[in-house]
């Protein structure tokens, strides 16, 4: 299964980048120095935006691994080098108005991943790697569950289920 980048922020930035020549473009004909400055940063923002949304992208679950163009790596992860690979969508907390997007988090099998470990396993708190918000792919969650079930077998857990199962049971 391939993973697709959600282009929402592109999107957004080209509005961006619009409305900031059309500041740039009245403020100019105005004589106005502070519609200059603020149509210019608009378009360093937008432009930042944009390069930021254009960067190469590569999510791949298949039979041999994850085929990987995220979190610093660009190369096949075999599954022999993940321990677990797991979905998780962590609890809001009281002070945000919105649930937290899911997460992929990858718990490494050896030393074989040379990035920083920047995350924690949800199940264990051993040290992990922090691929993917799922926010940033077109493919809903269930989705993406449901292809690394397939191929990852055991080495994949869906924390979202776990959570869900936990609180059933609290509720009885």
């Amino acid at each position: 299964m391939e993973l697709h980048r959600s282009r929402d922020l592109l999107v957004m930035g080209g509005w961006f980048a619009a409305c900031s020549v059309l500041v740039l473009v009245c403020g100019s004909a105005a004589g106005s120095g502070t519609a200059a400055i603020l149509g210019g940063l608009g378009l360093v923002i937008s432009g930042a935006i944009a390069v930021r949304e254009l960067r190469p992208f590569r999510f791949h679950i298949g039979t041999e691994g994850l085929t990987l163009r995220v979190a610093g790596l660009n190369r096949l992860v075999s599954w022999a080098e993940i321990d677990a690979i797991i979905l998780d969508a962590p609890v809001p907390t009281a002070d945000q108005n919105k649930p937290t997007p899911p997460t992929l988090v990858l718990v490494p099998a050896g030393s074989t991943i040379d990035r920083p470990l920047d995350g924690t396993s949800p199940l264990d708190g051993r040290r992990a790697l922090v691929l993917l918000g799922l926010n940033r792919v077109r493919e809903p969650a269930d989705e993406v569950a449901t292809a690394l079930a397939r191929f990852a077998g055991g080495r994949f857990t869906d924390a979202r289920q776990l959570r869900r199962a936990r609180e059933g049971t609290e509720a009885q």
